[in-house]
């Protein structure tokens, strides 16, 4: 096992895209690390990403809600870890990023979108009719109405997160999902940017 580790989440449509910016990681990237995998419980994907040498953890979520488990204590093996989308191309040396980690004036390192977290819920079709839940969130996260994050890399080290933080963001998801529904196209980020701004 090595010191850092690049995490992917993953199911059966996206195991070639998963494997071909792994090469990018290793090849553009100069990355020499670790590589990872959340998949659906006892998935074709699981399956396949283990005999291909990457480590794997094995969830009961499907979809964006699988992303939550990159939070998960199974990372805290690993002293660095970098979540890519796997539509991310990947053009310098990776050490580059993974040297952020050295600073320690930030837990969490991610891009940033215009806009704020509350603008990124315009997915919901109804929105007059959950204006309870537009509330709540106001009042709870007062951050919402700040500038959001994007989700689509995440770099921090494994021993900052608190204990639990999956369950956490999937206590959320619960909490208001009328408006973040994955029928309407709903998302990780708003949930991880609800419940971690601080960190970022």
């Amino acid at each position: 096992m090595k010191d850092k580790v690049i995490a992917f989440v993953s199911d059966e449509n996206y195991i070639n895209h998963v494997k071909s910016i792994a090469v990018n990681c290793i090849e553009q990237g100069k990355y020499d690390g670790d590589f990872a995998v959340i998949c659906p419980i006892n998935s074709n994907a699981a399956k396949e990403f283990k005999e291909y040498g990457f480590y794997v953890l094995e969830v009961d979520a499907i979809g964006f809600l699988q992303k939550f488990s990159i939070f998960d204590s199974f990372f805290k093996s690993w002293e660095k870890f970098l979540y890519l989308d796997c539509d991310i191309l990947i053009q310098d040396d990776l050490q580059r990023l993974f040297d952020l980690l050295e600073r320690d004036d930030q837990v969490i390192w991610c891009d940033t979108e215009d806009g704020t977290t509350l603008d990124t819920f315009w997915r919901d079709p109804e929105p007059d009719q959950h204006k309870e839940i537009y509330e709540y969130i106001k009042k709870e996260y007062p951050d919402v109405m700040k500038q959001t994050f994007n989700s689509a890399f995440i770099l921090f080290n494994p021993c900052m997160i608190p204990e639990n933080i999956p369950q956490q963001l999937m206590d959320i998801q619960n909490k208001i999902e009328p408006i973040n529904r994955i029928e309407n196209g709903a998302t990780d980020q708003q949930i991880i940017n609800l419940l971690l701004w601080n960190f970022m």
